[in-house]
């Protein structure tokens, strides 16, 4: 029980500074601030709405999907995303630049794991809940590549653009 609740603490840590580097993409991207607004506050609403989850844990009621194992990457990610945050905060990247790293931590483990526990269908009735409240904004991948295609960048690795 308390490696879920490390875990899920972890998970919310992540969510948390995937928000903080969002709400940075709308400070300094006036233009689409909005879009980089909706896109944190989902992500802390991710945060919540995961942290909430440890009542199930305590209460043996954890719904297994839920158990989305990041773990091995997630330290690493919070780097990367801190020396982003650092850097961009110095240096405004290119839009594109921005975009493709949003890619990168939109495919990072944490985040399709995430997404795959708030799309996969389960009778599990604590689940059926959690997906109720996290489902329509797990699909942040999708938007940004759709933000990339308006901006024409390719959504290829590079950052530089």
């Amino acid at each position: 029980m308390d490696q879920t609740i490390k875990m899920l603490e972890k998970y919310t840590e992540y969510e948390l500074k995937v928000s903080d580097l969002y709400m940075l993409f709308s400070r300094i991207f006036p233009e689409d601030s909005k879009f980089w607004f909706d896109l944190s506050l989902e992500e802390k609403d991710h945060a919540s709405l995961i942290k909430s989850s440890i009542v199930y844990v305590r209460i043996g009621k954890f719904p297994s999907q839920m158990a989305y194992d990041c773990m091995d990457s997630i330290d690493s990610m919070l780097d990367l995303i801190d020396s982003r945050i650092e850097r961009y905060s110095a240096a405004t990247p290119a839009k594109c630049e921005a975009c493709r790293f949003a890619l990168i931590v939109e495919r990072s483990p944490c985040e399709t794991g995430f997404l795959k526990a708030m799309t996969t269908e389960t009778d599990d009735r604590v689940m059926q809940i959690l997906q109720k409240v996290g489902r329509l904004d797990a699909l942040h991948y999708t938007r940004v590549d759709n933000l990339m295609q308006k901006f024409g960048c390719s959504n290829k690795d590079k950052e530089s653009d």
